[in-house]
């Protein structure tokens, strides 16, 4: 067996072991194996890289580098694993995250140089022609990677900061500007025009600029999203879509983001009344759809062939629905044009035959 092949097994035996150390971290009475199983596995990775470097010829000073890396990373685990207390987990746990991100841009950063010095000359012109190792290529995706870093942590929709005083902290300004510039592009760079769509508030959605639009001098956008920024005025969403395209929308979106656009909607009147996302806003959302456009035969979710019978049973029961909802969510304005419907839907089973004659003009609707 050789010493690249033993390497190999030695790190798929590692593997294992963490995938049991991470098995064992799941529960208290098996926290300590898994402990042992992850400091045999690293332990294990460790030897192997190290035959492995001394097999392909690494040099003293490369020894010298990997034994210094190796103490440093032991010094600090060490260090911080003896002082953390159990309220200070998250933080040691976010710590050794970033070593590993670390260890992940060296180990890029060391395949980006040997390409550059070793490769061979039909990949690298292969590599050239796509871009991969120019040196204004590695700025544009370094670039990219810390603009989507930093984008990620300007939109988590939940957060907490803990602030501790430091006697050495050092105050750097940033300029509030250069944070809006950043969201902005980064919700460019990021978000997929449909999403976007979505989280605008889809169909029925108005969007209106909020001032004279001078705040937007100061931000990156194009054209076509500046012009549509400007000329929202209560347009409609889909309107807005077909006449700037629909590339402008992440940015249509960080505009609401920082409060420089207003978004009015059946989506937003629900999330201001504070109805979680999921299945209840959902259902809540075309509830109020169906009774915008009066169908209501959708209101009470019976079809056209429903006898006066069960569609009174069926309003019992969503007049029901809607008053607990109503109970639970501010949502009575939002939910006036499903009383309207469910009243109109009143009348109609009171009135002699006036049921039956509304769902036998649709079942001539449906036939034809």
């Amino acid at each position: 067996m050789t010493i690249e092949s033993a390497a190999q097994a030695a790190y798929l035996v590692a593997a294992l072991l963490f995938i049991l150390a991470l098995a064992g971290l799941s529960k208290h009475e098996t926290a300590k194996a898994g402990n042992t199983y992850g400091m045999a596995g690293m332990a294990i990775a460790l030897v192997a890289t190290i035959a492995l470097a001394v097999d392909r010829g690494i040099d003293s000073l490369g020894l010298i580098l990997l034994g210094i890396a190796m103490v440093v990373g032991a010094a600090i685990g060490l260090w911080r694993a003896r002082v953390v207390e159990m309220t200070g987990m998250p933080e040691l746990i976010a710590l050794l995250h970033s070593f590993v991100g670390l260890a992940a841009v060296l180990v890029g950063w060391n395949g980006y140089l040997l390409v550059e010095g070793g490769a061979d000359p039909a990949e690298a012109a292969l590599l050239a022609a796509q871009g991969y190792i120019a040196a204004d290529a590695l700025v544009a995706m370094l670039g990219r990677a810390a603009q989507e870093v930093a984008f990620d942590l300007l939109c988590l929709d939940r957060f907490t900061w803990e602030i501790r005083p430091r006697s050495s902290a050092l105050s750097i300004p940033f300029p509030t500007r250069a944070l809006d510039a950043l969201l902005v592009s980064a919700a460019r760079a990021r978000i997929e025009p449909a999403v976007a769509y979505q989280l605008l508030g889809g169909d029925g959605t108005e969007l209106s600029l909020r001032g004279d639009g001078a705040a937007l001098s100061t931000l990156p956008l194009q054209p076509n999203e500046r012009t549509a920024a400007l000329a929202a005025k209560k347009t409609d969403l889909a309107t807005l879509v077909r006449a700037h395209g629909d590339s402008a929308l992440p940015a249509m979106l960080a505009l609401h983001w920082l409060q420089l656009l207003r978004v009015e909607g059946l989506a937003h009147a629900l999330a201001d009344a504070q109805v979680p996302p999921g299945p209840e806003r959902t259902r809540l959302r075309a509830l109020v759809e169906a009774a915008t456009r009066h169908d209501l035969l959708v209101v009470l979710g019976v079809s056209a062939w429903a006898t006066r019978r069960a569609a009174q049973s069926a309003l019992e029961v969503r007049r029901s629905e809607v008053d607990t909802i109503r109970a639970r969510f501010i949502v009575s304005e939002a939910l006036s044009p499903v009383y309207a419907a469910l009243d109109e839907a009143a009348k109609l089973l009171t009135a002699a035959g006036a049921w039956e004659r509304y769902v036998a003009a649709l079942r001539v609707v449906d036939r034809s």
